[in-house]
């Protein structure tokens, strides 16, 4: 699973601010002991869904 697939409308501040809401996620779950691979998967998921409410504006 790779998290560096940038859709072509998104520039480099998106593509940064995403960066900074995964490494987020990863450091909060890594505290709380999630697993590291549930940790990934859950902030994919979370940048998906960002994407996804970005794009219905």
């Amino acid at each position: 699973m790779t998290v560096d697939a940038v859709p072509p409308e998104a520039g480099p501040a998106n593509h940064e601010g995403e960066m900074v809401i995964m490494q987020a996620i990863l450091k909060n779950c890594a505290a709380l002991g999630v697993a590291p691979e549930e940790a990934k998967r859950i902030a994919v998921r979370s940048v998906m869904n960002l994407r996804r409410t970005q794009s219905v504006r």
